[in-house]
């Protein structure tokens, strides 16, 4: 009786592994990749938003992945992160022909396997469903606010910090700039001393900002905090 169950039970959880994810489950999958891989993510975040815009060869997105200073630093190649989004659900992998153009087998009835096989020249990828409510939830502004709602005290900080990041700044002007802040200093009276490089890196993990040969405000980006 008891192997019966087991075995009514075992089936029952192999049918469900079988059913495809649900818009949500995908969704929430895809959360879990970007908010679980912090150092990851902006790459994440920046693939995902390219193929949003339509679907992108993968040579073509390896390159522009390749050029980011991040990318460089980083362990992994250009082509992982394309591929994470696609098993997280959030991205789908097309194959292309020899110019990189989108191929489905249904459109060529006439061919048989090898011949269309033959015509595969490579991969694309295109952003999903899930991908897109991703991409909202994930997006500079959104992450920004949900920082001020998190920590309500230190909003006059961040937003004195964003408008002096309008230009390219080194974090030792941060430092000097953030300590004479009279907004920083009602902080610290009221609450504790942080480094100023708290409040960057809590800027950068919500995209808002980036180093690039100096810490400042991304074109686009927390457009709310700087109006």
């Amino acid at each position: 009786m008891d192997e019966a169950r087991n075995g009514g039970a075992q089936a029952l959880a192999a049918e469900e592994a079988m059913q495809p994810a649900t818009f949500e489950e995908q969704v929430r999958r895809g959360c879990d990749l970007l908010q679980q891989n912090p150092a990851k993510r902006p790459l994440l975040y920046k693939t995902l938003a390219r193929i949003a815009q339509g679907p992108v060869d993968l040579a073509v997105l390896e390159d522009e992945l390749a050029r980011d200073v991040r990318c460089a630093k980083g362990s992994m190649a250009p082509y992982f992160y394309a591929q994470w989004l696609a098993d997280a659900g959030m991205a789908r992998r097309l194959d292309t022909d020899g110019s990189g153009r989108p191929v489905n087998r249904d459109d060529y009835p006439e061919l048989d396997d090898d011949a269309f096989d033959d015509m595969l020249a490579g991969f694309a990828y295109e952003i999903t469903d899930a991908g897109r409510e991703v991409l909202v939830r994930f997006s500079p502004d959104s992450r920004l606010r949900a920082l001020y709602e998190s920590q309500p005290q230190r909003v006059a900080v961040y937003e004195d910090l964003l408008a002096f990041l309008r230009e390219k700044h080194h974090l030792g002007q941060i430092d000097s700039y953030v300590r004479g802040l009279a907004s920083y200093q009602a902080y610290v009276a009221e609450h504790q001393e942080l480094s100023p490089s708290v409040f960057v890196d809590k800027l950068s993990d919500a995209g808002v900002i980036a180093f690039d040969g100096g810490w400042v405000v991304q074109e686009g980006k927390g457009e709310q905090a700087l109006s």
